[in-house]
C-alpha cells in the first residue's frame, strides 16, 4: 500500500515552486510562481510515497495577501487575527481522489491548533467545490469583487470565511471520510497535523 503524508512546512521549495507552475497553463510574472507571501506563511502539503501532490498555503495576518491582491474595496473581514487560505492547489495526475478536501479539512485542524478565530479565502464564483467548502464552515461575505490572482491576471472573487472552532466537526467528518476513500484506492494516509491537533 503506498503513503500519502500530509504535514505543514515554513519552507517553500523548488518541487513546491513547480508544481504551483504547472497548475496553470498561463505564463508567470518573470516565470515563476514565487512571491514575498510564501517566506512568511506555513504550506500544508501532501505527497504520495515522497511525490509532492498537493498544497494550500496559510498565512497569519499580518500580512494580508488578499488584501495586496484586492483591486477595488471588498468585503474582507479586518481582523489582525485572522489567518488566510491561498494557492491551493492539486497535482493534475492525483485530481480527483479527495486530495483537496483533505488539504482543507487538515487545515481547518491545524487552524483550530493555533486557536485561529477565522480563516478567509475568495473563490471564484463557479467553483465546483464551493458546496463542499460551505460544508466545512465557510460561509459568503458580500458580494464578488476583482482580485488580482496571477497569473490568470484580474479575477472575481468571493470572499469566505470559516470559523475553525465551530467548523472542526465538519472538518473531521470530511476527513474521515477521505481516509476511507482513499484506503479503497490503496492509500494509507499519516498525517503529522492531525496527530499533533488531536494531542493538543
Amino acid at each position: 500500500m503506498s503513503i500519502l503524508e500530509l504535514l505543514h512546512t515554513r519552507t517553500f521549495d523548488a518541487e513546491m515552486e513547480q508544481l504551483r507552475r504547472e497548475y496553470s497553463d498561463q505564463e508567470w510574472p518573470n516565470g515563476c510562481s514565487a512571491d514575498k507571501f510564501d517566506a512568511v506563511s506555513s504550506h500544508v502539503v501532501v505527497s504520495v510515497d515522497g511525490e509532492l501532490a498537493g498544497m494550500v498555503r496559510l498565512t497569519r495576518r499580518p500580512p494580508s495577501v488578499l488584501a495586496a491582491w484586492a483591486i477595488v474595496e471588498s468585503y474582507l473581514p479586518d481582523s489582525r487575527e485572522a489567518t488566510e487560505a491561498t494557492r491551493a492547489v492539486v497535482a493534475r495526475k492525483w485530481r480527483g481522489m479527495g486530495l483537496y478536501k483533505l488539504l482543507m479539512s487538515e487545515s481547518t485542524c491545524l487552524c483550530h491548533r493555533w486557536g485561529v478565530p477565522e480563516v478567509v479565502a475568495t473563490i471564484e464564483p463557479d467553483f465546483p467545490l464551493r458546496g463542499f467548502l460551505e460544508r466545512i464552515g465557510f460561509r459568503c461575505v458580500g458580494r464578488p469583487t476583482r482580485f488580482r490572482n496571477p497569473p490568470e491576471g484580474e479575477v472575481a472573487g468571493q470572499v469566505i470565511v470559516q470559523e475553525p472552532a465551530v467548523a472542526l466537526a465538519a472538518a473531521l467528518n470530511v476527513r474521515a471520510s477521505c481516509v476511507r476513500r482513499l484506503a479503497t484506492g490503496g492509500l494509507s494516509v499519516y498525517s503529522s497535523i492531525f496527530h499533533e491537533a488531536a494531542l493538543a
